[in-house]
């Protein structure tokens, strides 16, 4: 979603938008580079081996003043797959808060992962729903403009 983040605040700056749903773009758009760095760390954690990103796919954006592209996108991808995110990382929290009450069970994507590495794990992840939930509400303020 790093790429929702930017063309978030790129489509801000082409409309016009107010500065405080310009910054809180950025902010935003920020907030996404920090959740692939977290994510890439955690893959590396669980894969035991350094895993990175590959080339950013090429922008579609178009430098123009369209408020109804950007609220058509805004709406798919803030409003439904911010919110999509941020419940994804709560559930995957739950089920991590599962394994640390009750163990890991065979069938468990978390079987022989350590106690530590999974409270990293959940940490990160409770972050990142918090601020998915925040980047939904974010898109929904800039339809409401």
């Amino acid at each position: 979603f790093l790429s929702y983040g930017v063309e978030s605040l790129l489509s801000c700056l082409s409309n016009s938008a107010p500065s405080n749903l310009v910054e809180d773009s950025l902010i935003a758009a920020l907030d996404e580079v920090r959740h692939a760095k977290m994510s890439f760390n955690i893959a590396s954690k669980l894969a035991r081996k350094v895993i990175g990103p590959g080339s950013l796919p090429p922008s579609r954006h178009e430098f123009k003043h369209n408020l109804t592209a950007l609220a058509v996108s805004v709406a798919k991808e803030g409003c439904v797959d911010e919110t999509l995110s941020a419940l994804a990382a709560a559930a995957e929290c739950e089920l991590i808060d599962q394994v640390l009450e009750n163990g890991a069970d065979a069938v468990t994507k978390y079987s022989g992962v350590a106690e530590e590495l999974l409270v990293s794990i959940r940490n990160d992840l409770q972050i990142i729903s918090l601020d998915e939930s925040n980047h939904s509400a974010l898109a929904w303020r800039t339809l409401n403009w």
